[in-house]
C-alpha cells in the first residue's frame, strides 16, 4: 500500500511486492519491477526478508504440517509397493491347481513349441481360465546348448526341475517370445491395469485439489480437514489388504 506522499510503507504488503517479483515469469516481468521501481523509488527488498515472520506462527500450524510430512512420507513408499499388491491379489492371479498343460514339460507357447501345449484339467477335459489369473507355466523346462539356442537369449541354457513364476524373467526374450510369451503377455497386461487403477487418486488429486482449496478457504477449519482427510487415507489404504 502507498502513503499519500508516494512512501511504499512496510510490513505484509512489503512481503506482496518482494514475492511477486519472484514468483512471476512471464515475459513481462520486466514490465512489472519496473513499475514498481517507479512506484516505490526501489526494487523490493529479498523475500528473505519475510521469512522472520515464521517464528509468528502458532503450534497448530506446526502440527499441521508435521502431520502432512508423516502421512505422506508414510503413503509415497506404501504407492510403489501397492501396485504390485493390486496385481497379484486382483489381476495376475494363480490358476487352479487342477490346471497342467498337456505336456507338463515343453514350453507352453512361442518360437519353441512344435506342437500344440493347451491347458488341460486332471480328467484330461479343457480347462478355462479367468481372465485375472495366469496363463499355466510349465512345470520343468530343460534348454541346454544346441541349435535352438539364439542369440538374443539372455543365457544359453535354462534348465529348472519345478520352475515357478519367479524364475520367469520377462525381459529376457527366451521367456517373453520363445517359451513362456503367453504368461509374459499376460503379466504385461495385467500390470498396465493395475497402474491403470492405482493413477486415479493422483488424477483425482490433481483435478479436485483447487476447488477443495477453495472450499478450504472459505470454511476454515483446516486441522479438523487435515486430521479426516489423514483417517480416510489410511481406511483406504487398510482397504487394499
Amino acid at each position: 500500500m502507498l502513503s499519500q506522499d508516494g512512501d511504499y510503507r512496510s510490513g505484509h504488503g512489503e512481503c506482496d511486492l518482494s514475492e511477486v517479483s519472484t514468483v512471476v515469469t512471464n515475459n513481462n516481468s520486466r514490465q512489472i519491477l519496473d513499475e514498481v521501481v517507479l512506484l516505490t523509488g526501489s526494487l523490493p527488498s529479498s523475500s528473505l526478508s519475510c521469512l522472520s515472520h515464521i517464528s509468528t506462527f502458532g503450534s497448530m500450524f506446526w502440527l499441521i504440517s508435521l502431520s502432512c510430512i508423516v502421512v505422506y512420507g508414510s503413503v509415497l513408499p506404501f504407492n510403489n509397493i501397492a501396485s504390485g499388491i493390486l496385481l497379484e491379489r486382483n489381476y495376475f492371479t494363480a490358476p487352479p491347481k487342477q490346471c497342467h498343460l498337456r505336456y507338463e514339460g515343453q514350453c507352453s507357447q512361442g518360437d519353441l513349441v512344435k506342437v500344440f501345449n493347451d491347458v488341460i484339467d486332471y480328467d484330461g477335459n479343457e480347462c478355462d481360465l479367468g481372465i485375472n489369473e495366469q496363463p499355466v507355466l510349465p512345470t520343468s523346462i530343460h534348454i541346454q546348448g544346441g541349435d535352438d539356442i539364439s542369440s538374443d537369449w539372455d543365457n544359453d541354457s535354462y534348465s529348472f526341475d519345478n520352475l515357478t513364476e519367479n524364475d520367469v524373467d520377462c525381459g529376457d526374450p527366451f521367456w517373453k517370445k520363445s517359451c513362456t510369451a503367453d504368461f509374459c503377455l499376460a503379466q504385461k497386461r495385467a500390470t498396465e491395469k493395475s497402474g491403470r487403477v492405482m493413477s486415479i487418486p493422483y488424477l483425482l488429486s490433481a483435478i479436485l485439489s483447487p476447488f477443495c482449496g477453495h472450499i478450504v478457504d472459505k470454511i476454515g477449519k483446516r486441522a479438523i480437514i487435515a486430521a479426516l482427510a489423514s483417517i480416510i487415507l489410511i481406511c483406504v489404504h487398510l482397504s487394499l489388504r
